[in-house]
């Protein structure tokens, strides 16, 4: 029984290695990395199971020693220390979610070493992952060939769509994920025929090696090929300038606590809203709020802190030291390269820990025997296997969450109102602790609350509301806001949560007394989160001027305009609110400034034009200006001499007056 459950757990680590990389489900709202994550989870887990129950039929402990198993527990500390002290802050589902898999990878590596015993199982794993390169480069060079007429690819699983846009797509998640990952397989290619060549049995097997070895590094170099012209000339990833990702991280230092532990697993987003610098608005992503920093230094930096830093310094240096250089210390060197420039994914991690397995096998770890008492490990056993329960019925009910909320996404887009209001009470009594499916929700029951109201209002009938009908609209509104309200306990940091709180309100300012104020404090917590956006402002002030708060919008307007100069919009709602106030030659000042930032061939150009014109005209008159030849230039007039009766003061000089407190 044990080499049996050894096999399986081996199986389940191959399968893992095999179907990472290209497995994706569009049975979730984000198609490649949930799925990935629990696939990875799950297959991780099954395969520790099966590891422990071998361990309980052989009844001793077989341990190869693992030089970067430390280094990989270390980096999880840093992920549980950083989720625990941001605990109160942060949105917890995201915090954990993004933690789960570095408390696995120490057990993933832990199992590969231990349990992949032959140079052919190690080569085994060397081909699953050249099995995905060919993948990923066959899709690459055949979505490249295909006309642009043919985009978007319209498919369908199981009744779920899966749209490719464009031949930028890609199963890994991201083009750039790929680039790497075909880059890193490289140096296992060039081995592979090292290997050939240097053998002296010439047999016609070896000759089909080389001949089908040759033709998949064909398709692989193809493929990276392919991938690079995508990256670099054709559809180029929009990615946080560096200058700014290095500020936020350096911003975050100035709090000892963030210092050391960072904002949080996942919260670079709360990061770069609270501490992007005021220069970005004069940038051309002015507009994007990014959810990860420049490169994965910077994201370290910004979201573990100096103990996510120092743990991956220590996990370099015991790379550094490997003594024994294969084509898996250059692969993996090539996935840590990848650090500098671009932040990483969980995929990109799991390649990491592959490579570092690998590495320590072929550096041949000491392997050491232990034997434990049938009592304990017998206790350990059971007491693991009710953890792997728990563990597993907790994944099941994320993604069946997931499952239903995306089938409520379908049900909204096919305009069946009712569907998705069932589809997304089912997900949220599966999954209540994640901020977005709230979000989501209460924008569902305003949509309702409002279709049900319109349609009311524009029936021929002409018919009033009954009394269930009001009811009903009372009771979507007050779970509408309710739900804006929870997703905020859940994600207080989260400015978008603010922000549709605070559209929520203004939707029912007519309906509900005291909506204008709460829809003011929503924004104002907003802005609070996210003092530098010039849009939140704009928004703000945009509630002001409704209710007729002209000098606050303009206030709010200016503030628009301080930020970002060059947001013509902002000049155009100050001006309006100007001409509320009956200020015209301010109104004419903004609108002047308005015109300037708008394209000359556009609607809006002609209608600033024509309310320029009509500003100019509400002006007072000019006076007569002087006949043509009468003289208009002077001298400035001398300053009047002191009267002879009057005692001359004597004025401080002027060094002394600048220089006084």
């Amino acid at each position: 029984m044990t080499k049996i459950f050894l096999n399986i757990s081996k199986f389940f680590l191959f399968l893992l290695v095999f179907l990472l990389p290209i497995f994706v489900l569009p049975f979730s709202g984000d198609f490649f990395i949930f799925p990935k994550i629990t696939l990875f989870l799950a297959g991780s887990l099954l395969a520790f199971l099966f590891w422990l129950l071998a361990q309980v039929f052989s009844k001793k402990f077989l341990n190869k020693t693992n030089r970067f198993l430390y280094p990989l527990t270390l980096l999880f500390l840093t992920h549980l220390a950083s989720l625990l002290v941001n605990w109160s802050k942060e949105e917890k589902f995201a915090g954990i979610w993004a933690s789960l898999p570095f408390l696995v990878f120490p057990l993933f590596s832990f199992l590969l070493v231990n349990l992949i015993e032959k140079k052919k199982e190690t080569n085994l794993i060397k081909s699953l992952l050249l099995a995905n390169g060919l993948i990923l480069s066959g899709l690459a060079i055949t979505l490249f060939l295909l006309p642009t007429t043919r985009y978007p690819l319209n498919l369908k699983i199981l009744g779920f769509p899966f749209i490719i846009l464009n031949s930028n797509f890609s199963l890994t998640g991201n083009s750039l994920t790929s680039l790497f990952f075909l880059f890193s397989l490289l140096p296992i290619i060039f081995q592979n025929f090292s290997d050939y060549f240097s053998q002296e049995d010439k047999s016609k097997w070896l000759y089909l090696k080389v001949i089908f070895h040759s033709l998949l590094t064909l398709v692989i170099v193809t493929g990276l090929g392919v991938t690079s012209f995508q990256v670099f000339f054709l559809s180029k990833p929009i990615l946080l300038p560096y200058s700014f990702g290095w500020a936020i991280g350096v911003e975050t230092l100035k709090n000892p606590l963030n210092a050391l532990f960072g904002l949080g697993p996942g919260e670079f987003q709360t990061a770069f809203t609270q501490f992007k610098p005021l220069s970005y608005n004069l940038s051309n992503l002015w507009s994007i709020r990014f959810s990860a920093s420049s490169n994965e230094l910077f994201q370290i930096l910004t979201t573990l802190g100096l103990t996510g830093i120092a743990a991956f310094l220590f996990l370099l240096s015991k790379i550094l030291k490997v003594t024994k250089k294969g084509p898996e210390f250059y692969s993996l060197a090539i996935v840590l390269f990848s650090f500098i420039f671009i932040p990483e994914n969980f995929l990109t991690y799991f390649f990491l820990v592959v490579f570092l397995s690998l590495s320590a096998l072929e550096n041949n770890e000491e392997t050491k025997n232990y034997t434990f008492s049938k009592e304990l490990i017998n206790g350990v056993g059971i007491a693991t296997m009710i953890g792997i329960v728990i563990i597993f019925y907790l994944l099941g009910r994320f993604f069946a969450g997931e499952f239903y909320f995306q089938k409520s996404l379908i049900a909204a887009s096919e305009n069946k109102g009712v569907d998705t209001y069932n589809l997304q009470i089912k997900a949220l009594s599966l999954n209540p602790y994640k901020a977005y499916f709230h979000q989501i929700y209460s924008q569902t029951n305003l949509a309702l609350a409002n279709s049900l109201a319109s349609k009311k209002s524009s029936d021929s009938t002409n018919q009033a509301l009954t009394d269930q009908e009001k009811q009903t609209i009372t009771q979507l509104i007050q779970q509408a806001i309710r739900e804006a309200r929870n997703a905020s306990l859940l994600a207080p940091q989260n400015v978008g949560i603010w922000e549709n709180m605070g559209t929520i309100y203004r939707q029912i300012i007519n309906f509900a007394q005291g909506a204008d104020q709460w829809a003011t404090a929503s924004l104002s917590q907003a802005i609070k989160l996210d003092p530098n956006n010039p849009l939140l402002y704009l928004e703000l002030g945009g509630l002001n001027f409704s209710s007729g708060k002209y000098d606050e919008a303009i206030g709010l307007f200016q503030t628009t305009v301080g930020l970002k100069p060059d947001l013509a919009n902002g000049w155009y709602n100050l001006a309006a609110a100007y001409k509320e106030k009956k200020e015209y030659q301010k109104a004419l000042d903004s609108l002047n400034q308005a015109v300037r930032f708008v394209a000359v061939d556009s609607s809006d150009f002609q209608k600033l034009q024509k309310e320029i014109e009509e500003v100019k005209a509400k002006l007072p008159k000019e006076e007569e200006k002087p006949a043509k030849g009468e003289e208009t230039l002077k001298l400035p007039e001398p300053l009047p001499s002191p009267k002879p009766e009057l005692t001359p003061i004597e004025l401080p000089n002027p060094e002394e007056a600048t220089s006084s407190p």
